[in-house]
C-alpha cells in the first residue's frame, strides 16, 4: 500500500525533517500584507495584435489575439553570386541566373577516372541578422552518354560539411530536371546559423566516372536558398508599476492564455533592460483551453535580483517561430498577464569560506551570474568547498529557514553531494549522486529545521556551513569534474509555512517514475507562493517539475514531476515528493485536501507508464487567536506570559510581541480580552 500525504500537524516543529512530514508555522504575528499584484500599463508588438490592451485590463474574460500565420517568412531569398571548382564548366553563371531554362554543365569524360567539382559560393547574405534555419533548393539533372557515372552534392560552411546527396552511381539519365528540396538544414559546425555562416556557404557538385569509358553531363539549372529569421517578437507587455518592492525580491510571473498551433512554436521570456530570461522554452504543443500558468521566482537576467527599477523596465515577451518551413498557422490568446512580488523577510549571506575553489567569493557576492569553481577531486577521498558565517544580526529563535543555492555540475567518473552542517550534525540536501546538472539551476529547500534542537538561533546560523563535497568514483582511469556555485543564501521566513508532500511504501518491483497531485486550500487565509521539487525522485537520475500551476483565487495547487530518463530506473522507499510554501494573509483555518493524485511506475518491457494504487491523507492549518506561546492551545501559560508584558510598549525591555495580539505596539486590555475570550481553544 502506498501513501501520499501531508502531515496533519499544526504549530509543531520536528527537528528531523528527513524522516517526518510536517506543517510548520511561525506564530509571532500576522504578517504584513503582501505587495499588490503589478499589472502592465502598456504594450508593444511587431506583428498585428487584436485588442492588445485586453491582456492587462484586469478582465479575464477578454483577451488579446496574435495570429501566427501573419509571420513574415522567409526573411530573405538568398542566391549565390560566384563559383569555383576544378571542373571545366560551361555556362557556370547559369546555375544562379534566376532562369530555370539555362544550366551550368560539367562534362564527365576524364581519362583516367577523376572526381570533378563545381561549387556555387558567396551567397548574398545582406540584411541577415539572426537565422533559425536555411532551406535549400537545387534544380539539377544527370545525362549518361555511355557507361556508369556518379554524382554527389555537399554543403560546406568553413571547415564543416553536410552531405545533401550521397554518392549515387547510375546508368540512368534524368529525363527532366530534379528539384531537390532540403528543409530546415542544420549548420554543420555548431548547429546555429549566423549571417557569417550564410555568407560562407558553399554548395559543391562532385561528379566522377567509374571507368575510363564512362561519359556524361551533369547539369545545374538553379541553386537558391530561403533564410528564415530566428524569432518574431509578437507581443510584449511592459511598464509595470510596482509600489512595494525592494532589492533582492522575487518575481512571480502569471499569465492566463491559450495557444492553438499548427507547424509553429512559441516561448515566453521576461526581460529587464537588454537581457532576457526564459520562463517557458520553445513548445509546439497547443494549449486549447485558457489556463492560468505561474512561473515562480523568475530570476532577473542581469544580476539575478529584482529592484524597483528593474521591474519598471520589465517586459513579458511572447515569441513565435515556425517548426515546418512551408506551413504555419495558429493563434495565441492572452487573457491577462501580471506579476506578483514575493519580498524576502531576512536574507542572510555567508561572509567566509573554506576548501578549494577558484573565485570563492562569487558564491555569495549577490550576483547570480558569477560563480565559484570548485577544485576537482584527485582521489576517492572527499574534497570540500564550504560557505560559512552567515551574517544575520536581528535573528531571534525561528522554527525554520529556507536555503537557496544556484549551481551546476558536469563530471565523469565523479560524484558529489550537498549538505548543511551545524556543529557536528549534518543534513543532506542532495545525497551522493553522479547525475549531471548541466544547466545552472536555482534549488530551494523550504522549511529546514535546525538539526540539533529544532530551533534556529543567532548562534546556530552564525555556525551554519553549506558544503559541497566531491570525490572520484574510481582511483584509476580518466575522469573529469566541474562544479559551479553561483550563489548561496538563506532566507528566514516569518510569515510563511511549508507543507511537505511525502510518499512511502515504494518497492523495488514497482519503482516510482512520475507523480502528480492537486492540493486545495482556503485562499482567504493562506496563499501558495512556491512549489519546489523534493529529493525523493532524484535518487537515480535527474527529474523535472513538468507542471506547476497555482490558483490563489480559487485555492488550489497542481504539480507534476517525472524523471528525465526512465532508463536509469525509478525511486524506491519513502521520502519527499514536493514542498509547497504558503503565506498567511489572515487568521483562520485551512484544510489541505488532495485531488487528482497520480503515482506512476514504468513498464520497461513495453515502455509504458503504469499507475500505482495509493491512499491519501489530508493536512490542516490554524492561525490560533490567543495562543501567546505557540503551543497550539490557549491556556494559563498564555495568560501568564501576557501578564509579564502587561502595560509595556514596543521598545520596552519587557515588551513581548507575541503577547501583543492586535499588533498595536502595546500590551493592554484589548490583548488580555483576546486571550481570555479564546481560553480553552486548541
Amino acid at each position: 500500500m502506498l501513501t501520499l500525504f501531508s502531515a496533519n500537524l499544526t504549530q509543531a516543529v520536528d527537528p528531523n525533517i528527513s524522516m517526518q512530514p510536517q506543517l510548520i508555522q511561525d506564530h509571532d504575528m500576522k504578517p504584513a500584507d503582501p505587495p499588490p499584484e503589478s499589472h502592465p500599463t502598456a504594450h508593444q508588438y511587431t506583428a498585428p495584435v487584436t485588442n492588445a490592451a485586453n491582456a492587462y485590463d484586469n478582465n479575464e474574460e477578454t483577451y488579446s489575439l496574435t495570429n501566427v500565420t501573419q509571420q513574415p517568412y522567409p526573411s530573405l531569398y538568398c542566391r549565390p553570386t560566384a563559383n569555383s571548382g576544378n571542373a571545366t564548366v560551361s555556362g557556370s553563371a547559369s546555375a544562379y541566373d534566376m532562369n530555370p531554362a539555362t544550366f551550368a554543365s560539367i562534362t564527365i569524360d576524364a581519362l583516367p577516372p577523376a572526381m570533378k567539382q563545381f561549387s556555387v559560393t558567396t551567397f548574398n547574405s545582406t540584411g541577415i541578422t539572426a537565422v533559425t534555419y536555411v532551406d535549400l533548393r537545387i534544380n539539377y539533372a544527370l545525362t549518361i552518354i555511355t557507361g556508369n557515372c556518379s554524382y554527389k552534392i555537399v554543403l560546406y560552411v568553413g571547415a564543416g560539411s553536410l552531405v545533401l546527396v550521397d554518392r549515387i552511381w547510375t546508368t540512368t539519365s534524368t529525363t527532366d530536371p530534379t528539384l531537390g528540396v532540403w528543409a530546415g538544414v542544420t549548420e554543420p559546425n555548431d548547429g546555429i546559423w549566423s549571417a557569417a555562416d550564410v555568407a560562407n556557404l558553399r554548395i559543391s557538385f562532385e561528379t566522377q566516372e567509374e571507368i575510363k569509358q564512362d561519359d556524361g553531363i551533369f547539369k545545374v539549372y538553379e541553386v537558391w536558398a530561403y533564410v528564415y529569421p530566428s524569432t518574431v517578437r509578437y507581443f510584449s507587455l511592459r511598464t509595470f508599476s510596482p509600489t512595494a518592492i525592494s532589492s533582492y525580491s522575487y518575481l512571480n510571473v502569471v499569465m492566463n492564455y491559450s495557444a492553438v498551433l499548427g507547424q509553429s512554436a512559441y516561448r515566453i521570456l521576461v526581460s529587464a533592460g537588454s537581457a532576457n530570461t526564459t520562463v517557458q522554452d520553445w513548445v509546439d504543443v497547443s494549449q486549447i483551453d485558457p489556463a492560468v500558468v505561474t512561473w515562480e521566482h523568475v530570476i532577473e537576467p542581469n544580476d539575478g535580483w529584482w529592484s524597483q527599477a528593474d521591474l519598471s523596465n520589465a517586459q513579458i515577451i511572447i515569441e513565435t517561430r515556425k517548426t515546418e518551413p512551408l506551413f504555419n498557422n495558429g493563434e495565441i490568446c492572452v487573457y491577462e498577464a501580471w506579476v506578483t512580488i514575493d519580498p524576502p523577510t531576512i536574507n542572510s549571506y555567508p561572509t567566509t569560506y573554506t576548501g578549494g575553489a577558484t573565485n570563492p567569493a562569487n558564491a555569495y557576492d549577490k550576483n547570480q551570474m558569477s560563480y565559484a569553481t570548485m577544485t576537482g577531486p584527485t582521489t576517492t577521498a572527499w574534497v570540500y568547498f564550504t560557505v560559512t558565517t552567515f551574517n544575520v544580526t536581528t535573528l531571534t529563535n525561528y522554527a525554520t529557514i529556507n536555503l537557496r543555492l544556484k549551481y551546476n555540475f558536469t563530471a565523469w567518473n565523479c560524484q558529489y553531494r550537498i549538505y548543511l552542517q551545524v556543529g557536528s550534525i549534518t543534513l543532506d540536501l542532495v545525497p551522493q549522486t553522479t547525475a549531471n546538472q548541466t544547466t545552472p539551476v536555482l534549488r530551494t529547500w523550504i522549511g529546514i529545521c535546525e538539526p540539533n534542537d529544532g530551533a534556529w538561533s543567532l548562534s546556530d546560523l552564525t555556525n551554519l556551513q553549506v558544503r559541497v563535497a566531491a570525490r572520484r568514483t574510481s582511483a584509476t582511469g580518466s575522469y573529469s569534474f566541474g562544479f559551479r556555485e553561483y550563489e548561496t543564501w538563506v532566507t528566514i521566513p516569518d510569515d510563511s509555512f511549508t507543507v511537505r508532500v511525502d510518499v512511502s511504501g515504494i518497492v523495488s518491483s514497482a519503482q516510482l517514475y512520475a507523480w502528480q497531485f492537486n492540493i486545495t486550500f482556503n485562499p482567504s487565509v493562506v496563499q501558495a507562493i512556491l512549489v519546489s521539487e523534493g529529493p525523493f525522485l532524484e535518487q537515480t537520475y535527474t527529474a523535472s517539475l513538468a507542471t506547476v500551476t497555482i490558483s490563489n483565487t480559487v485555492g488550489w495547487v497542481f504539480a507534476g514531476c517525472a524523471l528525465d530518463d526512465w532508463w536509469y530506473g525509478g525511486a524506491e522507499g519513502s521520502g519527499t515528493l514536493a514542498t509547497i510554501t504558503f503565506q498567511v494573509i489572515a487568521k483562520g483555518n485551512s484544510m489541505f485536501n488532495f485531488t487528482e493524485t497520480l503515482l506512476r511506475s514504468f513498464d520497461e518491457v513495453n515502455e509504458i507508464p503504469v499507475p500505482l494504487a495509493h491512499t491519501r491523507s489530508p493536512g490542516w492549518f490554524q492561525y490560533l487567536l490567543g495562543d501567546v506561546n505557540g503551543d497550539a492551545k490557549v491556556d494559563v501559560y498564555d495568560l501568564r506570559q501576557l501578564g509579564k508584558a502587561y502595560g509595556t510598549t514596543s521598545g520596552n525591555p519587557s515588551y513581548d510581541a507575541d503577547a501583543d495580539q492586535d499588533k498595536d505596539a502595546d500590551v493592554d486590555g484589548v490583548d488580555l480580552t483576546t486571550v481570555s475570550s479564546h481560553y480553552g481553544d486548541t
